[in-house]
């Protein structure tokens, strides 16, 4: 499939543009929401511009510095020398990549394996160099079109451009290829395709026009305390020991919480529905109450059902208003309680660990993941192979989370296997 041309792209003009091109690359690939930009202007780095944990790394540290050149000023003595820095940087990192705006270069990269080699027989860090033309690939892949909008949208839009130089008429074209301007036509409707408004995780279906309101949570501590609806249950079963028991646990797993403030959030705030399909939905929000970022996890308050859904789309419509695409994960879920399991200590007791609110997303299909039940909780909490003791109200297990399905900031969504019953 035809890409943006990479020559096309044009190299940022500034330092801090390119540095932010090459976080919000990077933080993506490494599937970690916490990758930061290091330090400001005039502090010292350490040779280290971005750094995060790279999800398959386990925690240890990558560090990027980014290095705006003119052509040909990438030398050997350069990148020793910023190697030499990054040596300084604490904790100390696993590996080192050097990102550059120069064009790719046979004599420094065989530099660079060089150095990367006698690193890797001493046990240091690796070392990696990525190149203009490299960055460009990534931006142009269709999974990060919404960072070749945000970063050259204007370039993208823009309808005008400078013509080629007259063709060679001795020259035979390809059989089947296009003539330049029908090129840069294609490759604008692509780049058009492929924006924030077309990116989804789950295919969509047919939208459906809808005209009205539903009750939206935002965030995992508020919608697992909104989708257990304590104050819908009928007078005869509110007694004072459901409701204490259960403002006891909320109060466990948050003591230092403002009542009143995690009411107004668990109660959340009315939105209007635009439209919705088998896979998901457009609402509008009020700018006050939007998602701060893409990923948020949402309950969503349908007639009689909560569903619910992913925040995969944001755009600021009016001053007072932002559009949200929400694709929807699940439709039959149940709140559930956890505690991180520990191995029993030489009393036989098990490590007491606070516990924490999750969903239980049974196998169904009016569920996004239809075959296999799993789990929603805390990303600090769910891990690949990680034990925790589930609590359904009606009997405890242990069980093992076996796949990750997504790691958002303030969330996670694994499958599961059950290890054994603890209590009926």
């Amino acid at each position: 499939m035809p890409t943006i041309p990479q020559s096309d792209l044009p190299r940022p003009k500034s330092w801090d543009e390119f540095e932010d091109i090459v976080w919000n690359i990077y933080s993506r690939e490494w599937h970690d929401p916490h990758a930061e930009r290091n330090g400001r202007s005039g502090q010292r780095q350490h040779g280290v511009d971005i750094y995060g944990q790279p999800r398959e790394m386990g925690g240890r540290y990558a560090g990027i510095q980014c290095k705006r050149f003119a052509e040909g000023r990438l030398t050997q003595q350069a990148v020793e020398r910023e190697v030499a820095e990054a040596e300084d940087f604490s904790p100390p990192l696993a590996e080192y990549t050097i990102a550059t705006t120069e064009s790719r270069d046979a004599a420094v990269q065989e530099v660079v394996r060089q150095i990367d080699e006698e690193r890797r027989q001493a046990d240091k860090f690796r070392l990696y160099l990525v190149f203009w033309e490299t960055l460009c690939d990534r931006l142009s892949d269709p999974g990060n079109a919404d960072l070749l909008q945000k970063h050259y949208g204007d370039w993208l839009r823009r309808d005008s451009y400078t013509a080629p130089p007259p063709p060679d008429r001795n020259v035979v074209p390809e059989p089947g290829a296009l003539p330049a301007r029908e090129q840069r036509l294609l490759l604008m409707r692509l780049a058009s395709l492929f924006g924030p408004e077309a990116i989804a995780h789950a295919p969509r279906a047919e939208r459906v026009p809808v005209d009205g309101e539903v009750r939206v949570v935002v965030g995992l501590p508020a919608l697992t305390r909104a989708v257990a609806e304590i104050d819908r249950l009928p007078e005869g079963a509110r007694t004072p020991g459901v409701t204490a028991s259960f403002d006891e646990i909320t109060q466990l797993v948050n003591p230092a919480a403002n009542p009143e403030s995690v009411a107004r959030r668990i109660q959340g705030s009315s939105w209007r529905i635009a439209d919705r399909s088998e896979t998901g939905c457009r609402l509008i929000a009020p700018a006050s109450e939007a998602p701060t970022h893409l990923g948020e996890l949402l309950a969503i308050r349908d007639g009689e059902t909560w569903l619910l859904g992913v925040v995969r789309r944001m755009q600021r419509s009016q001053a007072e208003e932002v559009t949200v695409g929400v694709e929807i994960v699940a439709r039959k879920l149940v709140r559930v309680l956890m505690r991180t399991w520990s191995a029993p200590a030489d009393d036989g007791r098990a490590g007491a660990e606070r516990p924490f609110f999750g969903l239980y997303i049974p196998a169904h299909s009016d569920n996004r993941q239809s075959a296999q039940r799993s789990l929603v909780g805390p990303d600090d909490k769910l891990a690949h192979g990680a034990m925790v003791e589930l609590d359904t109200g009606s009997a405890r297990y242990l069980v093992r989370f076996t796949q990750m399905l997504e790691r958002q900031a303030g969330w996670s969504w694994a499958l599961f296997s059950a290890v054994r019953k603890l209590s009926s």
